[in-house]
C-alpha cells in the first residue's frame, strides 16, 4: 500500500495540488514515534512538504455537527461492536471536520471506514480502490 500512496502523492505534486494533513492524521502518525527529535524531523517533513490543517473552531463545530447527525451509525462504520470503537468514530470524524473547514476539493483517504463516513459530507475517494491505481503500479519482484 505504501508505494500505492508514494505514487499518488506523486500524481498530486506533478498536478500542483495543495496536499492537506489535518491535524488528527498527523498525531496518528506520530503517536507511534517515541523519540522527540524524530518526531520533529517528522513535522518538519510534513511542514516542508504538506499544509497541516489545523483543529479548530471551525472544525469542531463541524465535527460537532456531523456527530449529531451521525452519533448513532458509529456500529455501522465500525462494525465488530466494541463499545472502545466509539471513541475511534468519534476521532475519525475530526478528519472530515478539519477537511470541510478547509475547503478541500477531495478527501482522500485508504480508510474504508473514514471514506463510508467522509463521503455523506464531501467528495471523497478511498486510494487503494481505484482500480486504474493498482493496476498502473507493478511493484518489482526483483531487488
Amino acid at each position: 500500500m505504501i508505494p500505492i500512496a508514494q505514487e499518488f502523492i506523486k500524481e498530486l505534486d506533478k498536478d500542483k495540488k495543495t496536499i492537506i494533513l489535518p491535524a488528527p492524521i498527523v498525531t496518528e502518525m506520530l503517536a507511534p514515534v517515541d523519540n522527540e527529535q524524530r518526531r520533529n524531523e517528522i513535522i518538519t517533513d510534513f511542514n516542508l512538504s504538506f499544509r497541516i490543517a489545523a483543529f479548530d473552531a471551525r472544525a469542531a463545530a463541524i465535527s460537532g455537527k456531523i456527530w449529531n447527525e451521525r452519533r448513532n451509525d458509529w456500529k455501522e462504520y465500525y462494525s465488530e461492536g466494541s463499545e472502545t470503537l466509539r471513541n475511534r468514530f468519534k476521532y475519525d470524524l475530526l478528519i472530515p471536520g478539519c477537511a470541510l473547514a478547509s475547503k478541500v476539493e477531495c478527501l482522500y483517504t485508504g480508510d474504508g471506514k473514514l471514506f463510508k463516513l467522509a463521503k455523506n459530507y464531501l467528495k471523497a475517494e478511498n486510494i487503494f480502490d481505484s482500480p486504474d491505481r493498482r493496476k498502473s503500479f507493478q511493484p518489482s519482484l526483483f531487488y
